[in-house]
């Protein structure tokens, strides 16, 4: 855990520069007027996974109804980091739309 700790610990302002540009979009997929931020989200995680190597594919899931609008989903995005069978796998599974906030609900600055 060393290795991963000191590896972390060297290249902290770019991963908080990496956070500020992922929370700064607002991908609310509950909110049909943000939906176009849920890709820009999607994009901007497949541009980084590709700047890492990752090899990644989009799997289209259709639309659904979202306040009484068809919308499109966003795609489930799918990588692999290397092909060496001998290493173990690991499954990841995250979202990347979040939750609408607003300064109300307690926040002491605008989210």
């Amino acid at each position: 855990l060393g290795q991963i700790f000191e590896h972390i610990d060297g290249r902290v302002a770019e991963y908080v520069a990496l956070l500020e540009r992922a929370v700064s979009i607002p991908s609310v997929s509950a909110e049909p007027a943000r939906r176009p931020q849920v890709f820009e989200m999607v994009q901007f995680y497949t541009q980084y996974m590709a700047k890492l190597g990752v090899q990644y594919e989009l799997r289209e899931l259709g639309k659904h109804l979202c306040n009484g609008q068809e919308l499109d989903l966003p795609p489930v995005i799918v990588g692999r980091y290397g092909d060496d069978a001998s290493k173990p796998t690991i499954c990841v599974y995250g979202h990347l739309d979040v939750q609408p906030a607003a300064k109300e609900d307690g926040w002491h600055t605008d989210p």
